[in-house]
């Protein structure tokens, strides 16, 4: 029995070590300026992480199948809102620009000439 301990606290220790590892490479990460990478590789960190915790610390990996498959279907579920919603932004026609600078101050026509003039236009 004090094998059996002795390996599962040396396991868990490992995988906490695991989880530090990831945590630095992702503060590391913060740094390096990867463009369009950086969003899929913190998410990659992320996700296996997050699959650590689940599998280790939540005893998830000792479960039956039944009681995995709702964490894994919200994952699924998940990933298929993000994709969506990612190509919902990527496809998306935006109305062009409103034109820069004041916009100009139309001041009322006077009453009482009798004749329509146009009203003056007041620039900033």
């Amino acid at each position: 029995m004090d094998a059996a301990i002795e390996r599962s606290t040396w396991s868990l220790v490992v995988v906490w070590a695991l989880l530090l590892a990831l945590t630095f490479l992702s503060w590391a990460l913060s740094f390096a300026h990867l463009g369009d990478f950086e969003l899929v590789g913190s998410l990659l960190i992320a996700a296996l992480k997050s699959a650590l915790v689940l599998s280790y610390f939540m005893h998830l990996g000792q479960e039956r199948f039944s009681t995995k498959i709702v964490p894994i279907g919200a994952v699924l579920l998940t990933t298929l809102l993000v994709g969506l919603m990612a190509l919902d932004v990527g496809t998306r026609r935006t109305f062009p620009r409103a034109p820069s600078g004041p916009a100009p101050i139309v001041l009322p026509a006077r009453s009482g000439s009798g004749a329509a003039s146009p009203a003056p236009v007041l620039r900033h």
